[in-house]
């Protein structure tokens, strides 16, 4: 039994390991630039979480092969070999999807990802055919690899000369396992804390056993009454999250009308990396940037979380994005926040929403209901000719048919559009405006062929008698790695544009940009306060043209919390006290407020809808 359980240990370390080198190679070749040093001290750190992940997989079939030793049964051997056929490819195809899924969203597979299960056309939008294709391949050719090793694995009944002996043995292996799972003798079970040796994220993740922690974010991220991130007595934290918010608010006024038509266009992946007034690329969105000349400029805004279903209720609800889950996947939680669509509905708007997509991803349609929105138009509503592979209609179909309805549409209106051309796999309909060497010179692709159709639009808009009582908001729903190839885990990658253009703006104001830190939350306050409507049920927003505001992000990086300040930014990874990223903050206080106010943001979503279900 000892021999066979050595066996099997040595077969998943090697198992693993193989893994390992190859999210590592993924990576590398996706622009990280991996030392050798940096794969050596990986696959070592990541030696005790590799342990305890293999002895949960082996702790089944070790129960079985144990009754086996006292119960002599065929079926009993043939249970745990089966076992591990099943559990071989399942493993490998979770590890595999691991490595785009974290160079895409800068976190290992967790269950936020495992909920995308649930809409598999559109998560499987997201890989290319080719794509797809060889992964089908790598899952076959690799089980059959690993399937075959595993069966040198000699699973025949071992006899023992007494009932002691087999005592013993069944004792001895057990404790091995149960150490293995707990990670060795210390006070406290081993948790992903113990892979974090370098101050590259990447490196720490990587020594993580992705199985391991997929389960243990399973475990944790289970609904209960119990907040999992509570580091500090309920009303210092209330205290600490109270003191970021003035409660004396004056805000500057930045329209010369107190109804204006809104026209809120949210921008897939359009981090600030491409706009050039905010410090992005020079070609890569030449109009919006020039657009920026004429509009107010928020130049140092972040994106709450790192998709589209963080941002809506972000956007419309000042929520912001909190770790393990969506809140717009529930929908009683959902309909509890507060709603700024359904406070203009209230007001004489009349509320619609364009998306070329599927508004069934991610509950979105419900949520947007629950909003109020009348009028909403999605995938279903373009002919086949306007869609891409994957996703839905390319976004100037989706401009032309929202700009053209506008014309009809009972005033004052507030109307949304969601584009989506520039979500990986990043397909345009026309030629290319750059040459295509890697993945970001299709990235850069994407955000020009949007740009060039918010041109279009705009200039077709211009044309429209709605056009000079319109406020134009323009904001990313979330930023991107992309064109920079920056670590998900550097807040950076979540800094994106927030704009606002139209006739409707004071010329004092048009061309002016506000420096101070916000978030893509402070949205829904910064807009009711200049349409003179009310907005104090929004306790997680502030209003950015506020000159008594207090200058702070908060982001929602998964396995990370991610803070900006005026004075700089840092990480933490969550349950641990260690800063990864820091640039100039005093790291002890701005801690306490960030983890005061990740703590209150999450009892909060627990207890969101609960009093109305009840």
């Amino acid at each position: 039994m000892v021999k066979k359980l050595i066996q099997l240990y040595l077969f998943w370390l090697l198992f693993f390991f193989t893994f390992r080198i190859f999210f590592l190679l993924y990576q590398d070749v996706a622009g990280a630039e991996v030392k050798l040093s940096g794969y050596l001290l990986s696959c070592y750190h990541a030696l005790r979480l590799d342990w305890s992940a293999s002895s949960y997989f082996i702790a089944l079939p070790f129960l079985l092969l144990s009754i086996n030793i006292f119960l002599p049964s065929k079926v009993l051997v043939k249970a745990a070999k089966f076992f591990h056929y099943i559990l071989i490819p399942v493993a490998i195809i979770l590890l595999l999807a691991n490595m785009p899924l974290y160079q895409s969203w800068g976190t290992l597979i967790n269950r936020r990802a495992l909920t995308f299960i649930a809409d598999p056309v559109e998560m499987l939008a997201s890989v290319t055919t080719g794509m797809l294709l060889i992964s089908l391949i790598a899952v076959v050719v690799l089980s059959v690899l690993f399937i075959k090793l595993f069966q040198k694995i000699n699973f025949e009944k071992e006899y023992s000369s007494s009932i002691a002996s087999s005592l013993s043995t069944f004792i001895i292996s057990g404790g091995l396992i149960f150490l293995g799972i707990r990670g060795g003798w210390q006070l406290i079970p081993i948790n992903e804390s113990t892979a974090s040796f370098s101050s590259q994220a990447l490196l720490n993740d990587a020594a993580i056993n992705p199985l391991w922690h997929l389960g243990n974010n399973i475990s944790k991220s289970k609904l209960s009454d119990k907040n999992p991130y509570a580091e500090l007595d309920v009303a210092t934290a209330n205290a600490l999250k109270n003191s970021l918010f003035s409660n004396t608010p004056c805000p500057e006024l930045l329209l010369n009308t107190n109804q204006p038509n809104i026209v809120f266009i949210l921008l897939e992946s359009f981090t600030a990396d491409i706009i050039q007034p905010l410090g992005g690329e020079k070609n890569a969105t030449p109009f919006l940037s020039s657009l920026c000349d004429s509009a107010v400029l928020f130049t140092n805004i972040y994106a709450s979380g790192r998709r589209t279903d963080q941002a809506l209720p972000s956007v419309f609800g000042g929520f912001p994005a909190q770790p393990d889950y969506s809140i717009m996947r529930f929908t009683e939680k959902a309909a509890a926040l507060p709603s700024m669509p359904a406070i203009l509905q209230k007001n004489g708007y009349h509320l619609s929403f364009y998306y070329g997509g599927e508004t069934g991803f991610s509950n979105m349609g419900a949520y947007l209901h629950s909003n109020g929105f009348e009028k909403i138009i999605s995938k279903d509503d373009f002919p086949s000719e306007n869609h891409n592979s994957k996703w839905g209609a390319h976004d100037e179909f989706v401009l032309q048919k929202q700009a053209a309805e506008l014309n009809n549409e009972k005033q004052p209106f507030f109307s949304v559009l969601l584009t989506l051309t520039s979500h990986e796999p990043f397909e345009i309909p026309r030629e290319n405006y750059f040459p295509v060497n890697n993945e970001s010179d299709k990235f850069r692709n994407a955000v020009r062929y949007t740009d060039d159709c918010l041109k279009t639009y705009f200039k077709y808009a211009q044309q429209q008698n709605w056009f000079s009582n319109t406020l134009f908001i323009l904001v990313a729903d979330h930023g991107h790695r992309l064109p920079l190839n920056r670590d998900y885990n550097d807040v950076l990658s979540h800094h994106i544009p927030l704009i606002f253009y139209g006739d409707v703006i004071k010329k004092e104001y048009r061309g002016k940009k506000f420096p101070s830190t916000g978030a893509q939350h402070d949205i829904p306050v910064t807009i009711l306060q200049q349409l003179n409507l009310p907005y104090h049920a929004f306790n997680w927003s502030a209003g950015l043209t506020d000159s008594c505001r207090i200058p702070f992000a908060y982001v929602d990086l998964d396995q990370r919390l991610g803070w900006i300040t005026d004075e700089g930014s840092l990480t933490y990874l969550h349950h641990s006290n260690k800063p990864e990223y820091k640039m100039n903050l005093k790291d002890t206080m701005e801690y306490k407020r960030a983890a005061a106010y990740r703590q209150v943001l999450y009892s909060e979503f627990l207890a969101a809808g609960e009093k109305k279900s009840k």
